[in-house]
């Protein structure tokens, strides 16, 4: 009698056990694991801000804004255009420089961005990119090539005294 005492004990000590194990490991099911794959990104993640307007004769309103930072990253969200052509979006603080791109329908246009700040994306942005890396501006943008700071500013200042001597009134 004392045998079958002692299984009972050890058997229900088992179940009690078990009981527990499994209130506390929830329903067995795998959400947190494929919670962490599906968004591989580190929440400590610090992120900068982007922001600019994107426009052509008028504001591109509606347009996607993509961004292919230093490691491949992009902005943390999408980041869609608003009437004004307006735009907002954040980027891995440590993943500077970053290749901007624009897109609505046929129209593209093209940015950098050393640091967070202010990148406008337009016609004129394309032209400074072509005239600093002697790249088509799309075929740019898939590279992984950055742009040397002074050249983009010698570039920038070519273009500006170009426009001004077409008679552009050019701040």
């Amino acid at each position: 009698m004392n045998y079958s005492y002692n299984n009972f004990k050890i058997n229900f000590g088992i179940i009690i056990t078990a009981v527990f194990l499994t209130a506390c490991g929830g329903d067995g099911s795998n959400d947190d694991n494929t919670s962490v794959k599906e968004n591989p990104k580190d929440p400590l993640t610090a992120y900068s801000q982007l922001e600019g307007t994107a426009f052509s004769t008028a504001p591109l309103e509606s347009a996607f804004v993509s961004a292919i930072c230093k490691d491949g990253s992009g902005f943390k969200e999408n980041v869609i255009t608003d009437a004004q052509g307006k735009w907002t979006g954040d980027v891995n603080s440590t993943q500077f420089p970053c290749h901007l791109q624009v897109t609505l329908g046929k129209q593209q246009y093209h940015g950098y961005a050393v640091n967070a700040g202010n990148v406008n994306l337009n016609p004129l942005t394309d032209l400074l990119i072509t005239n600093a890396t002697s790249q088509l501006p799309s075929s740019w943008y898939q590279s992984n090539n950055t742009i040397d700071e002074n050249r983009l500013k010698i570039s920038n200042a070519s273009l500006l005294k170009t426009l001004k001597s077409k008679g552009y009134n050019i701040d």
